[in-house]
């Protein structure tokens, strides 16, 4: 058996033989037989939540005894975070940044055994530490708070707060899709957390950023290098795909994918099929940079090409439901931008060939943008005779 993961407190491993995955529990049973009645049926409402109590917010970050610099910018992050935060998560989320602790280290290696990160925020101690001496090295100059690794690394910090509830009575995280509790994973899916919290703070740097244009190409290059830059990716594509309502919505509120699920399993009618892309999310983030990780595996590829077919079956329902022309040509167009492409692999110094699977998902994705074209036309000729 290659990997293992944890799902919905179950051990599962994945099997790779004859180029096909398969997905197996402890007792060997397929996890094809995994119920669907066990999904969280929850409907969201998310982005009415745009209302926010900002003086509340103000005044969380100004009692703060803690944040002694850097008030200003905590309070323009912040605000534009909690237009995501939901309503009932609002007043947990200002008691957060009323006791969050900040500090800069310069023993992030020695603590984690990783200089490479940047920064980490501990649930426990509700404190966001910044690893000076590795953005010191990402940026090859002295410190600084306005360059754009310190910028983003504290947004995404920040964005972890905001999705993330620890109750100290029960020893119980809940942390964007995941769940511990007495140090048991309940849900797991990391490489989701981590998409996700990157894809916001990808979001804000080159949405919200003004006319900054240096601050914004540093933040782009940052994106491009980072670690958890396919992983937002794909979280955009399940965006495309699904509806920001419910990707957003299950994040902030520590619900886990079953929601995603119950939506995909409406595209695909294959609740399972949902539930393996997700653990193959999982096991890419997690094995990817692992030593003896094979290539020709390709899970990155696997998933990529996942989310094209059920892009493709959402196309498809656009068409029959009436969807025009120009929706949907829209809607092709944001998802291929969205792609793991040979020009982002390029840019992160990844060899294609390495990566048969993206090159036939890449391949999947023109042949059907361009029978669509085709479709369109025949469509369009129809409606007018």
């Amino acid at each position: 058996m290659d990997y293992s993961f944890v799902f919905e407190g179950k051990t599962y491993y994945i099997i790779t033989e004859d180029n096909k995955t398969f997905y197996m529990d402890e007792s060997d049973n397929i996890l094809d037989s995994v119920n669907a009645s066990e999904l969280e049926n929850r409907m969201f409402n998310y982005f009415t939540n745009s209302n926010s109590n900002s003086q509340e917010l103000d005044n969380a970050i100004q009692n703060n005894p803690n944040l002694t610099t850097q008030k200003e910018v905590f309070r323009q992050f912040l605000k534009y975070i909690e237009y995501y935060v939901p309503l009932s998560k609002r007043e947990e989320f200002y008691e957060k940044i009323k006791t969050l602790k900040y500090e800069n280290s310069t023993e992030v290696e020695s603590l984690l055994g990783n200089s490479h990160i940047m920064g980490f925020y501990t649930f426990e101690e509700n404190t966001i530490t910044i690893n000076e001496e590795g953005i010191k090295e990402a940026n090859q100059v002295s410190f600084s708070y306005g360059n754009a690794i310190y910028l983003t690394t504290l947004f995404h910090e920040l964005t972890h707060l905001a999705s993330s509830c620890y109750d100290k009575d029960n020893n119980e995280i809940f942390n964007g899709y995941n769940h511990i509790k007495d140090n048991k994973l309940i849900r797991f899916n990391n490489g989701l957390t981590e998409g996700m919290t990157e894809y916001i703070t990808f979001l804000r740097f080159l949405m919200a950023s003004g006319n900054d244009t240096e601050l914004t190409e540093q933040a782009t290059l940052r994106f491009f290098s980072n670690g958890y830059f396919f992983n937002a990716l794909l979280v955009a594509q399940l965006c495309i795909i699904t509806n920001p309502n419910i990707v957003f919505g299950s994040y902030f509120q520590n619900i886990g994918v079953m929601p995603l699920c119950k939506k995909l399993s409406e595209i695909d009618f294959d609740f399972n099929n949902a539930l393996k892309l997700f653990a193959t999310i999982e096991n890419d983030f997690y094995y990817r940079g692992k030593e003896g990780f094979t290539k020709a595996s390709d899970l990155l590829g696997l998933i990529q090409m996942q989310m094209i077919n059920y892009f493709k079956k959402t196309i498809i329902n656009d068409i029959m439901n009436n969807k025009s022309e120009e929706e949907i040509r829209q809607r092709i167009d944001f998802f291929e931008k969205k792609l793991i492409s040979e020009e982002v692999l390029k840019f992160k110094n990844i060899d294609i060939n390495d990566y048969p699977e993206i090159v036939k998902s890449i391949e999947t994705f023109q042949e059907f943008k361009n029978n669509i074209d085709k479709v369109l036309q025949r469509y369009n000729q129809n409606m007018t005779l």
